[in-house]
Order: structure tokens, then C-alpha cells, then sequence
């Protein structure tokens, strides 16, 4: 099973890519900052504009009021004067009756004062200047319409430069107040802008946030397959090693009741052969002859009455016994290897068998005897 593991340039190639994520983001936060600033010296802008715009709309109310008041003032001014100029006739003409009560009363007194004629013909003579004089600037009505008609369009022109002047002021006005709206839609569409570019900015950065997450996710997720697949294959490796030493434990045991088995033997049957030098217990080192090895265990099995092919009667059989006396020849390497290859293989594999050999099938070749296999050959087992 295959699993994979963290290389240490993958891993600084990540911290490096997650530096430029950070310094990435910190630039576009600076940014993101610099617009939001932007936008609140427009809103204040903007505000300001609206203020500017309300005061210029009250200016143009006080404008119009202005105008009004002048046209009203201008009517109240001729009324003014045309009631001057009744008056003024009406004065006239009072004047005119003393003068011709004044003459009346002269005239009746004329031989009373005779001594006073001459001061009474010089008064005459003024007072008669004085109302022909009067009379003709009365009857004159032509220059004393000139007069006040002068003055009617004399201030009626001051009324009309006054309102050229105003209605001047309105149109400046109103081009200022357009300029201002104009000024005011460019600085929302401009906001808005600024707010849509925010907004992609936002977009993006989510989006790169998402990816990089994505990417994150991604790398754990096969970091995490490996450590799956390692945590695997140690499993297997544990669980053949916990195999084989059950195995083991389960030959030793097998090797222990052989034992005692070949205990209890010779406790009923004690040897006869008192006087006979004892057999040297037979055993094999990595370095031995495997031929003379096997040819020795033999007859040592032969000796001790042990048949390998007693495979049906109650254990411990000759086939267990046979194979616990094999391990109790062995030692050392061969005894490591023994238990390693042979008391806990499950598994095997028979090579190198010679033809001829008088069995039909495996479970024929499994029970050959000692003498069997001495007869044909030697040969090899090998899991």
C-alpha cells in the first residue's frame, strides 16, 4: 500500500506561499482602507455640496421675495406720485381762490386807498406774476406730465435695472446650482464606482481566501490519505507479527507437551542398557552439513522410536514429537531462523521435488517417511 509523505521543499514551498497570501492580504486590507477613506472625504464632500445647495435654494427664495417686494414697491411709488400730483392741483386750485378773493377785496377797497396806489400796483403787479406764473405752470400740463413721467421711468428704469440685476444673480445662480447638482451626481457616480470596485476587491478576495482554503483543505486531505495508508501498513505489520508470535508461542507450547511427553516415556519405560554409554544429544548449527544433519536425526528418531508419520492418534503424535526433537536440535541462528521460517509459516510453497518418487498427490508427498526420503533424495522445502 502506497502512502505519501510531507517532503521538506514542499513544505517551506507552502510556508512561502502562505507568506505571500499574508503580505497579499495586507496589501489588498491597505487598500480596501484607503478606499474607505476615500469614500468618507466624499461622503463629507457630499454633505457639504447639500449644504451649499439648500443655502443656494433660500438665497433664491430670498431673491424672489426681493423681486416681488421691488415690483410691489415700484407700484406703491407710482400711486405715490399720482396722489403727489392730485394734491398738487388740488393745492393749485385753492391757491388760485385766494388770489381771486385777494383781487376782489383790492378792488373794493381802490378808492379807500388812494394814497397807496402805486404800492398797491406793485403788490398787484407781484401777485398777478405770481398767478399767471402759477396759472401757466398749471395749465403747462404738459411739462408737469413730462415731469413726472421723467420720473415715473426714472425709477422704473432703476426697478428694471434692479430686476436685470437680480434675474442676473438667479441665472448665476442656477447655473451654480446645476453645477453643483451636476457636481453632486459625478461625486455619486463616482462613490458608486469606488463602492463597486470595493466590492470586487471583497469579491476577489473572498474568492482568493475560498481557493487558498480550498488548496489548504486539499493538502491535508492527502497528507492525511498517507498517514492512513502508513497507520495501514504498520496495522498489517503488527498483525503479522502478532501472527507469528502466536505461532510461536503456540510450537512452544506444542514443544513443551512434546517434551513432556518424552518425559513421561521414559519415566514407564526405563532403558535397559545399564552398562551402554549414552547417546550425545544431536544438535545443528548454521555452519553444519544439512545431509549428515538429517541422516543423524534419523536415526536418532529411529533410536527414540519416534515415527514421523504417526499423524492420526492423539496428540502429542509422532509428527509432533518428530518436530519438536527437530527444534531441540537446533541453536543459536538456526534456532532463530527455525522459528522464523518454519514453526510460524502459514503458507508454503514446495520446489525443487524430484520425479518418481511413487506419490500420487501433495497429501501423499506430505506423509513420506524418513526412509522414503532418504531412498529418493534430499530435498528442499522453502516457504
Amino acid at each position: 500500500m502506497s502512502f505519501h509523505r510531507s517532503h521538506p521543499r514542499q513544505k517551506r514551498t507552502c510556508e512561502e506561499h502562505k507568506a505571500e497570501l499574508e503580505e497579499e492580504n495586507y496589501h489588498l486590507h491597505s487598500e480596501l482602507q484607503i478606499k474607505v477613506n476615500t469614500n468618507r472625504q466624499n461622503e463629507r464632500q457630499i454633505n457639504q455640496l447639500e449644504q451649499d445647495y439648500t443655502r443656494c435654494e433660500q438665497e433664491i427664495q430670498d431673491l424672489n421675495k426681493e423681486i416681488e417686494r421691488l415690483k410691489n414697491a415700484s407700484k406703491e411709488e407710482i400711486v405715490d406720485l399720482e396722489e403727489q400730483l392730485v394734491e398738487s392741483e388740488e393745492q393749485v386750485k385753492k391757491l388760485r381762490c385766494q388770489i381771486r378773493s385777494i383781487l376782489l377785496r383790492k378792488n373794493s377797497s381802490e378808492q379807500e386807498n388812494s394814497s397807496d396806489l402805486y404800492n398797491f400796483n406793485d403788490n398787484m403787479a407781484t401777485i398777478t406774476e405770481l398767478a399767471n406764473a402759477i396759472d401757466g405752470y398749471v395749465d403747462n400740463r404738459a411739462t408737469t406730465r413730462d415731469i413726472l413721467i421723467d420720473q415715473i421711468k426714472r425709477a422704473t428704469r432703476q426697478i428694471r435695472q434692479k430686476e436685470n440685476n437680480l434675474h442676473q444673480d438667479l441665472v448665476c445662480e442656477q447655473r451654480r446650482r446645476y453645477d453643483t447638482e451636476a457636481e453632486c451626481d459625478n461625486e455619486i457616480i463616482r462613490r458608486q464606482l469606488a463602492e463597486g470596485r470595493i466590492t470586487n476587491v471583497i469579491g476577489d478576495l473572498h474568492q482568493y481566501q475560498i481557493n487558498t482554503q480550498n488548496k489548504r483543505n486539499a493538502y491535508h486531505l492527502q497528507q492525511s490519505r498517507g498517514d492512513i495508508g502508513l497507520l495501514e501498513f504498520n496495522r498489517d505489520r503488527l498483525y503479522e507479527r502478532y501472527e507469528k508470535w502466536k505461532n510461536k508461542i503456540q510450537a512452544e507450547r506444542q514443544n513443551n507437551l512434546n517434551l513432556q511427553g518424552q518425559i513421561l516415556a521414559l519415566q514407564n519405560n526405563p532403558p535397559n542398557q545399564v552398562n551402554m554409554a549414552g547417546i550425545p544429544h544431536l544438535y545443528f548449527d548454521w555452519d553444519n552439513s544439512i545431509p549428515d544433519f538429517l541422516a543423524q536425526l534419523r536415526l536418532d528418531l529411529q533410536n527414540q522410536g519416534i515415527d514421523p508419520n504417526d499423524n492420526v492418534a492423539d496428540p502429542p503424535t509422532g509428527r509432533d514429537n518428530a518436530i519438536g526433537h527437530l527444534r531441540a536440535c537446533m541453536r543459536g541462528r538456526t534456532l532463530e531462523w527455525f522459528d522464523d521460517e518454519i514453526t510460524t509459516k502459514q503458507n508454503w510453497e514446495l520446489t525443487n521435488l524430484l520425479d518418481n518418487i511413487g506419490q500420487a498427490n501433495l497429501v501423499a508427498v506430505n506423509g513420506r517417511t524418513a526412509v522414503q526420503i532418504g531412498a529418493n533424495a534430499l530435498n528442499e522445502a522453502v516457504g
